[in-house]
């Protein structure tokens, strides 16, 4: 089994990978490092840039049905793709998790790691290093929304919003056993898994603040935004407010 992590850009999407893996760590499915023609090369964990048929037919090839790995990775999900996921004989070997956020929060985050990138480097001229304004954010993340219901639609997803992933982790863990078809947690396992990845791993924690929006956002930069991103208002209703899951997943409508 082959768990394939997506998520928005500065979405909570690593914080999910992080709990899926020890997840997975903690019912005996090590999360070795594949090989570099399966993922993307130096990165520390197992990334893929872009889920090309061809890279997913490699990662059956070199994960056997005695693992279950997980994968992260953001990006469009290609339609050739996506219809190889949608092949029976194919998604039986796959679990799709698909981590989103309110995409205000989203841009408030694009635009922190656009000043902590060019603190580091000044000179960026590459990824965060160009995001400068929420308008700049916005043009980032927009696009995101529409892959994120292409990821969502994908049958057996399993749609992971922020503020349950952040702050109600318990909850979290138990929805990605059923999913994967692992015995719960107990309660003391449950809690060490929690506290390793809270404390031990690279989340790429921010704030971690709940409806950050309302308290850096003033009505008019909100309402500009919002205007910015096709979707965006439904998007906050219907997903990240209400979890309606089926319009989260009706790709067709965007």
């Amino acid at each position: 089994m082959i768990v394939l992590s997506y998520g928005i850009t500065k979405s909570g999407s690593t914080l999910a990978f992080e709990l899926c893996k020890a997840l997975l760590e903690a019912r005996g499915h090590r999360q070795r490092r594949l090989p570099d023609h399966t993922v993307a090369p130096r990165h520390s964990v197992n990334f893929m840039v872009r889920p090309t048929p061809a890279r997913l037919l490699a990662l059956l090839d070199a994960v056997p049905a005695t693992e279950c790995i997980a994968i992260k990775l953001h990006g469009a999900l290609p339609i050739e793709s996506e219809n190889l996921l949608r092949n029976a004989a194919i998604q039986s070997q796959f679990c799709v998790q698909v981590s989103y956020r309110d995409p205000r929060e989203i841009c408030l985050s694009l635009r922190d790691a656009g000043a902590q990138c060019r603190a580091r480097e000044p000179e960026a001229t590459r990824g965060f290093g160009t995001i400068h304004t929420l308008e700049q954010a916005a043009a980032f993340a927009g696009p995101q929304l529409t892959h994120c219901r292409q990821w969502a639609a994908l049958p057996g997803a399993l749609p992971l919003y922020y503020e349950d992933v952040a702050f109600t982790p318990e909850a979290t863990l138990q929805r990605m056993s059923h999913q994967l078809g692992l015995a719960p947690l107990e309660a003391a396992e449950q809690a060490a898994v929690i506290k390793a990845v809270f404390e031990h791993t690279h989340t790429q924690r921010n704030k971690a603040v709940r409806a950050r929006h309302c308290a850096e956002l003033t009505a008019a930069e909100s309402e500009s935004l919002l205007d910015a991103m096709p979707i965006a208002r439904d998007f906050i209703e219907r997903a990240c407010l209400r979890r309606d899951y089926a319009w989260l997943a009706d790709a067709a409508h965007d």
